[in-house]
């Protein structure tokens, strides 16, 4: 509800971006020591997974490697 309510306070250009950076920023079940989220991409470093849907519900992570 806190992330929601952040979202509606400030009304972002970009509101799927500011939410997921929001529950990163702010959740409760991180880590002490771990390090801040690299790049923009909620920790992932600026590299993005294809993700492709197979079948009916099946979905799988199509790396850089696997083409």
């Amino acid at each position: 509800m806190q992330a929601l309510a952040a979202l509606a306070r400030n009304k972002p250009e970009k509101p799927l971006k500011f939410l997921a950076d929001y529950l990163i920023e702010n959740n409760p079940n991180k880590p002490e020591n771990a390090p801040p989220p690299a790049g923009g991409m909620g920790g992932m470093g600026g590299m993005a997974a294809r993700v492709a849907i197979v079948g009916d519900s099946k979905s799988k992570v199509i790396t850089k490697d696997e083409k």
